[in-house]
Parts: structure tokens; C-alpha cells; sequence
């Protein structure tokens, strides 16, 4: 209830700043002192006067950068969590992929135009610097990382020669058959992690589109299959699954597979069309399932921004915990706990950290005890 309250405060002092409803750029350069003025102490205390963390629990549906805020949040710049977290979106825009190694293929322009300058300036705009620091566990070649070949790949001949290069390094020559047993990982590895990312992640799309005049036959492409008709992707999606021990119609199983995993044997084409969900790709591949998200060992990138995906995991949980009914009283016997350990600590931190502030938010349809209103 008071997330909701706090939610309208900041509508109505949005409009009385022209920042009109889904305009949410014009946050980042509203501070604290404006906020105040307008009536906006109870949500700054509420959220312990830290903006970007008030906004992004009130507005969750957007992905919102705490680089960009007038006021950065405390002790942002010096928090590894932070910064880990700002490289790890980057990287995710960049196609990077879940091995580090994919960063060798990254250019610090890359970077600039995604609005990491800040970022670099804390390592003197150094990129082996900068990841050193933020993966101290890994080891890093500086002599690896693609910025010391100054390649720009914007027109098709430069994305060509590159691909060739890529070609001799990961031993494929001018035998372009030889790309077919190329996985996406052997790419970024090897410092294509920005061309392949502009072909979706996918081998196939990369090599069929630079060099169109080849007879390629899409099928025995090893890594980014076009997989383009729901029988294909079942069939695919099933061989996979016998990898793993996991026999037709056993779609428990698929609960503990992970998306790196699901990549690593040439799904990252197929992945790409549900959003890189892993979660919404099964779902839609074997409908005649009812998925719950509550079970994936990881949770679909950025779904805690979905109200109805915020529902719908409480609902599973609940299910899955033996209650049976929708009322606010049986979803009330929910605890911290077993949102914490089911991977729902950032919903609960989003309402609060309160259960009966989060249940009255997302099923305000729900008749509430009097006690709450």
C-alpha cells in the first residue's frame, strides 16, 4: 500500500514538473532539493533518500542506469557491486555472452556510445584496467584485447575482413565449410564478440549474411541454428535435452538447465527470439506445459520490470508451497524466507520488504483485511 502511495506522490510531482507519465528520462536530472519543494519527503525517506533506488522500485517496469542520475547513489563509484553490475549490462548489450573471455573482443568505443565514459574515467579510460579490477578472478592478456588493432567493422568489407581474420585464428582458412563446426563462445573468444553481436549472436546469420554467393546449407550449422518452425525448435530443443538425460515430456528436468548451457550447444539463435529468455523460449516451444517461473534455476533477465511476471511468481510459490485458493489471507502465510531462497529477495525489496505491502500491491482486486487500509 505504501509503495502504491509513493508511486502517485511521484506522478503528481512529475507532472508538476512537466515530466509527463513514461517519460522517465526526465528523472535523472530531478534532485533531491527539487523533490522536497514538491512534496516528495515521504518517498525520499521511505527509500533512505536515495533517488535511483526510490525510482527504480516505484517505476520496476523500467531499466533505469545509475550512471545517468544528477545525484549518484551513495558510494556508487566505489561499490564493486555497482560497478560489476553497470559492466555486466554493458556487456549484455555488447553480446559479450556469460564467458569473460568475450570482453577481449570490446572496444572502449564500444563502450562510449553505450555511456560507459564515466565507468572508464575511473581506470583512465583503460580497459584491461577496468577489468582487472571489476574480475580480479580472472586472468587477463592485455596482449589479447581487440582496441590494439583499431579495425573499425561499420562498412560490409570491413565486416568481411574481419570475419576472415577471425577465421584464421580460430583455424577455419579460406575453407568456408569449415564455419558450419564454429560455435558463438569460439568467436567471442577470440575477439569477434562486436561482430557477431551485430548478426544477433548468431554464426549462421554472421557468415551466411558476409558472404551470401556460398551455398550454405543452414542444417549443419553447429552453433546459432535458424531454427524457424515450432517442430524444428521442439526437435532441437529435444536433442538438447537427451544431452542431458532428460527424456520427452520429463519437463521438470528442463528446470535445472541453465541458458549459458542451453548456448554453449548452439541455441543462441533460438534463445535470441524469446528475448534470450530461457524461460519464455520453453514455454512457447512446449505450451501444452504449464511453466512455472518460480522453479528456473535462474530468473528471465529483467523480470522483476513485469507486473505481471511479479504474479505470477507469487502465485507459483504459493502453489508450490501446498496453498491452495487466491485470497490475500492464504497468500499472507507466505514468509520472507521463501522468497529469499526461491530467488524473490529484489521483488520484496521492491514493495518494502514487507509481504502484505507486496501482496496488496500486485493484487489490489483482493479484498484486504481492515486492519490494512
Amino acid at each position: 500500500m505504501m509503495v502504491r502511495a509513493h508511486r502517485e506522490t511521484l506522478l503528481r510531482i512529475g507532472t508538476e514538473l512537466g515530466i509527463k507519465e513514461g517519460d522517465y528520462d526526465g528523472w535523472y536530472k530531478i534532485n533531491s532539493k527539487t523533490l522536497k519543494e514538491h512534496g516528495g519527503s515521504a518517498p525520499l525517506r521511505y527509500f533512505d533518500s536515495s533517488i535511483s533506488f526510490m525510482l527504480a522500485s516505484l517505476f520496476p517496469e523500467h531499466s533505469w542506469d545509475p550512471s545517468r542520475f544528477h545525484s549518484k547513489p551513495k558510494g556508487f563509484w566505489s561499490s564493486q557491486k555497482y560497478k560489476r553490475s553497470l559492466l555486466e549490462d554493458f556487456g549484455s548489450k555488447l553480446g559479450v555472452g556469460a564467458s569473460l573471455e568475450g570482453w577481449y573482443g570490446v572496444r572502449k568505443e564500444d563502450l562510449f556510445q553505450l555511456g560507459a565514459g564515466s565507468l572508464l574515467q575511473l581506470y583512465s579510460n583503460s580497459l584491461p584496467k577496468m577489468l582487472a579490477d571489476i574480475y580480479p578472478e580472472h586472468t587477463w592478456d592485455p596482449t589479447r584485447f581487440v582496441a590494439k588493432v583499431r579495425m573499425s567493422i561499420g562498412s560490409e568489407l570491413e565486416q568481411k575482413a574481419l570475419l576472415l581474420k577471425l577465421g584464421q585464428k580460430i583455424g577455419v582458412g579460406p575453407d568456408l565449410t569449415k564455419w558450419y563446426e564454429v560455435t558463438t563462445e569460439q568467436v567471442t573468444s577470440n575477439g569477434g564478440s562486436g561482430l557477431i553481436n551485430r548478426f544477433n549472436n548468431s554464426v549462421s546469420l554472421m557468415v551466411t549474411s558476409l558472404f551470401p554467393d556460398h551455398a550454405w546449407e543452414l542444417a549443419r550449422f553447429k552453433a546459432g541454428k535458424q531454427i524457424e518452425t515450432l517442430d524444428e525448435q521442439r526437435k532441437f530443443l529435444s536433442a538438447i535435452g537427451a544431452e542431458f538425460g532428460i527424456k520427452e515430456g520429463n519437463y521438470e528436468a528442463w528446470y535445472n538447465v541453465s541458458s549459458p548451457e542451453i548456448t554453449q550447444r548452439g541455441g543462441a539463435g533460438l534463445l535470441w527470439k524469446f528475448g534470450n529468455s530461457l524461460s519464455r523460449t520453453l514455454s512457447s516451444v512446449f505450451p501444452e506445459h504449464k511453466w512455472e517461473v518460480v522453479k528456473f534455476k535462474t530468473k528471465p533477465k529483467r523480470s522483476w520490470a513485469s507486473l505481471e511476471f511479479q504474479r505470477d511468481f507469487i502465485l507459483d510459490l504459493a502453489r508450490s508451497k501446498g496453498f491452495t485458493g487466491a485470497n490475500f489471507e492464504v497468500l499472507s502465510r507466505l514468509t520472507k524466507t521463501d522468497l529469499v531462497q526461491n530467488g524473490g529477495s529484489r521483488l520484496l525489496a521492491l514493495h518494502g520488504d514487507s509481504i502484505r505491502s507486496l501482496i496488496a500491491d500486485l493484487f489490489p482486486e483482493l479484498q484486504l483485511p481492515r486492519e490494512i487500509l
